[in-house]
C-alpha cells in the first residue's frame, strides 16, 4: 500500500521526474569474515510469496511464511523455482535443499553496490527496476509485478569456497530506527532571470 501511495504521487506529479531516482537503504547489524572489496546484488523476485509472522523463539515453532525452500507456509507449500547457487548439487562445497527464492535478470533488472573497506550498510540505486514497477502499476501489462527484491551476493562469489560472508541487516520487524527504507529523491527547478535556484525533494517510505 505504502509504494502504491508512492506511485499515484508520482501518477499526479507530486513527485517530479526530472532527476528521479530511487535508493534502497539497509542498515548492518553485523558484519565479519567480509573480504576486503566484494559486491552486493539486487534483484526483482520474480514469484509471490507470504510473509511469516513467527519469532525465533516460538515453542512450538510457527511455521507460515516463507522459507529458504518454499514461498509460502509449512502446511501446503509451494516450492520455489530455485536460482539460488547454494541449492543440492550446484557447488559451494554444501548440500542444503534446493531453494534460495527467484529472481529476474537482464539489463534493467539489476542493481548493485561495491565495497571496500567502509561501512557494511547498503544505499543501491534500484532506480531502474522501480520504474519498471511503476510502469506495471499505471498499465498492468507492461512492466513487471513487484514482488519485493532479493539482495544477495553475486553468483561467482556464492561458489566461491574461499569467501565466507558473515552480513546481517535490520529488517521491517526490528525495534529500532533502522528498517529497510525506500528513499525517493527528484529536482524540482525554478527560473529567474538567468539564475535558476535547484531545490531537491526526498521522500523515506517503508521497507519494500
Amino acid at each position: 500500500t505504502e509504494l502504491n501511495s508512492l506511485f499515484d504521487d508520482i501518477t499526479a506529479g507530486t513527485i517530479g521526474s526530472s532527476a528521479r531516482k530511487f535508493y534502497l537503504n539497509m542498515k548492518s547489524v553485523y558484519a565479519s569474515d567480509n573480504p576486503i572489496a566484494y559486491d552486493i546484488k539486487v534483484y526483482p523476485v520474480s514469484e509471490s510469496w507470504t510473509n511469516g509472522t513467527g519469532n525465533y523463539a516460538d515453542d512450538p515453532a510457527t511455521r507460515n511464511g516463507v522459507t529458504w525452500a518454499h514461498r509460502s507456509g509449512f502446511d501446503g507449500a509451494v516450492a520455489w523455482k530455485t536460482g539460488s547457487a547454494h541449492s543440492s548439487g550446484t557447488g559451494a562445497g554444501r548440500e542444503v535443499p534446493t531453494g534460495g527464492g527467484t529472481w529476474i535478470t537482464g539489463s534493467g533488472f539489476e542493481a548493485s553496490q561495491s565495497f571496500n573497506y567502509g561501512s557494511a550498510d547498503i544505499r543501491i540505486d534500484v532506480s531502474t527496476i522501480f520504474e519498471k514497477f511503476y510502469e506495471n502499476h499505471i498499465n498492468p501489462a507492461a512492466g513487471i509485478t513487484n514482488n519485493g527484491l532479493i539482495v544477495k551476493l553475486p553468483f561467482a562469489t556464492e561458489v566461491n569456497g574461499d569467501q565466507n560472508f558473515n552480513l546481517k541487516f535490520f529488517s521491517r520487524d526490528t525495534h529500532t530506527v533502522y528498517a529497510p527504507r525506500l528513499e525517493v529523491v527528484w529536482r524540482d527547478s525554478s527560473f529567474t532571470g538567468a539564475s535558476d535556484t535547484t531545490v531537491v525533494h526526498q521522500t523515506n517510505d517503508g521497507g519494500p
